[in-house]
């Protein structure tokens, strides 16, 4: 079924990938080979759904709006990253580098002055690299043109 708007089916084929579209909520049917998800960012909806070729539907209070992905993170979830989401794969793998190099220094500098060393490193290199997680992914989305 897909999604049928005032009577007529959307054609997910002629959406191009990236490319956003705003329906309003009322008239819209989603069909049910779209499946609620937790994959991808809110923006601020009530929900998501990802539906067939790709497609990306987020839910609002008067309207959805709608996408298309070129790789499915249902199916691939690197490959959506690599593809569709590139900035989330930099944040990721830079935060996650200053965040181990941070807990292991932090944990050798204090191992054998203090009983909490382990809990320290943690810490720190959480909070390094969850900051430089969104410092990255901002950098990436501004050279971007996002």
């Amino acid at each position: 079924m897909a999604l049928v708007y005032r009577g007529r089916r959307i054609d997910l084929q002629r959406l191009p990938v990236g490319q956003e579209i705003t329906i309003p909520k009322e008239g819209l049917v989603v069909g049910s080979d779209f499946e609620e998800t937790v994959l991808g960012h809110t923006q601020g909806a009530i929900k998501q759904y990802r539906g067939p070729l790709g497609a990306h539907l987020r839910e609002f209070a008067d309207s959805f709006k709608l996408h298309k992905d070129e790789v499915d993170p249902r199916f691939d979830p690197l490959g959506h990253l690599v593809k569709d989401a590139p900035d989330d794969l930099a944040g990721i793998a830079v935060g996650g580098t200053c965040a181990l190099a941070a807990a292991k220094s932090v944990y050798e500098s204090r191992k054998d002055v203090s009983d909490t060393a382990l809990l320290e490193s943690l810490l720190v290199g959480s909070a390094l690299g969850v900051g430089t997680y969104f410092i990255t992914k901002r950098i990436t989305r501004a050279l971007q043109g996002k």
